[in-house]
């Protein structure tokens, strides 16, 4: 096994887990990785610190050279499983997991939320708006995605729940129209951060009623849903006080993360009273209606 050396982003769980990972299951050894907030002033004069920060930096000590992000992991996994590297090393599939990479790499601190320290070596990417529009694009698709079997196979379970499935997106859509209102205001970096941690609360409580839809077909006891949500609710608020925290918007514009907190609540509340009142209308007939009963 060659003499590698890991340097990684002590400050983002992913980078701490994958790291750790390595040298856990014996790809690296145990003084195989080292944080960046660690780094002594001119320790590694061959390392590009500003590449380091976008893309994870790997020294090879027997020859002092550096090899960076994707190129990094291969080179680790290669020394055990060369065959999974072979077609990584294909030119259209590694021009993808490239692109894979750096739209996981540019985005780890909206991923995380989790600042680097005051002291120490700060290795946070740099604010890419490409990667950064994507990133948000493919979380807004796919939530707008698993609203359609929500809704089906879980809301809609629900006697409470009247909701059409153009009702929910809208509804849905309504939110992201505040959200950019929101994020105009607050300038484009900050719009940006704003908007990635938004996307990640709405990943984070579409994903959290994704093991409903493996028991509906099972349960049916009303409480344990509304239970369920009702959990998903506190911690998506204590998320969102964390991640709102972040960037910056409860200490610098409170009146806004105000704003936006009630619009939620309002947002909420709207939808649920339309629910209510579309199954009280659909329940209980009106004076004048005919019942029709066929033999």
């Amino acid at each position: 096994m060659k003499p590698f050396l890991l340097i990684y982003d002590d400050r983002c769980p992913l980078c701490n887990w994958y790291s750790g990972l390595f040298t856990r299951v014996g790809w690296l050894p145990a003084d195989g990785r080292k944080p960046f907030s660690s780094i002594r002033d001119n320790e590694f004069p061959q390392l590009d610190i500003s590449r380091g920060m976008q893309e994870i930096p790997l020294l090879d000590r027997s020859t002092g050279s550096f090899y960076y992000g994707l190129d990094a992991l291969l080179l680790i996994i290669e020394q055990h499983h060369p065959l999974l590297v072979k077609p990584a090393r294909f030119k259209p599939m590694y021009w993808f997991l490239k692109k894979l990479y750096k739209l996981v790499s540019f985005n780890r601190k909206v991923i995380v939320a989790v600042p680097c320290g005051q002291n120490g070596f700060d290795c946070s990417p740099d604010f890419n708006i490409r990667y950064r529009s994507l990133f948000m694009f493919l979380l807004l698709l796919l939530n707008t995605l698993l609203l359609f079997p929500l809704h089906h196979r879980v809301f809609s379970t629900l006697p409470w729940y009247q909701h059409s499935l153009t009702g929910l997106q809208t509804a849905h859509f309504a939110m992201v129209g505040i959200h950019l209102m929101i994020a105009s205001y607050l300038g484009v970096k900050k719009g940006f951060e704003f908007l990635g941690q938004i996307s990640i609360l709405a990943l984070i409580t579409t994903m959290a009623c994704v093991p409903l839809l493996l028991l509906t077909p099972w349960l049916k006891i009303t409480w344990f849903f509304n239970g369920w949500f009702a959990l998903t609710g506190v911690v998506i608020f204590r998320e969102w006080l964390r991640r709102m925290d972040y960037v910056g918007l409860i200490q610098e514009k409170r009146w806004l993360a105000a704003f936006h907190l009630v619009a939620v609540c309002v947002d909420l509340i709207v939808s649920y009273r339309m629910t209510v009142f579309s199954g009280f209308n659909k329940a209980v007939p009106r004076e004048g209606d005919c019942l029709i009963i066929s033999s």
